[in-house]
């Protein structure tokens, strides 16, 4: 996942410093949801298998 914005982020004593563009570091799950609601991370990419040969 990467961030789309700068922003830094408290959650109780603890800080998160997210860059834009850059790789999101480990979060606690509810800071990712809440940060994912509103917006300032990328949602994540849905793969899809078509089940098609690579022959």
């Amino acid at each position: 996942m990467k961030a789309n914005t700068n922003i830094i982020i408290k959650d109780g004593n603890q800080y998160y410093r997210l860059k834009a563009g850059e790789d999101v570091p480990e979060l606690p799950a509810k800071v990712i949801k809440a940060v994912k609601k509103l917006g300032y991370i990328e949602k994540e990419r849905e793969v899809i298998n078509d089940g098609g040969n690579t022959n």
